[in-house]
């Protein structure tokens, strides 16, 4: 069983992206597509979950 720390270091949830979705919770709130949260993500799409 992984201990906390391990998880947290999973390659499917990077820390940055962690950081950002805390730090920006807008950004990545659906139905936000409109505001186009990434410059390389074009509206109407959905921003590359990854990378």
């Amino acid at each position: 069983m992984p201990t906390r720390d391990e998880r947290r270091r999973s390659p499917m949830v990077e820390p940055e992206v962690q950081e950002e979705q805390e730090n920006n919770p807008s950004r990545h709130v659906k139905g936000d597509e409109e505001e186009v949260p990434f410059p390389e993500t074009a509206p109407g799409q959905h921003p590359p979950t990854e990378r």
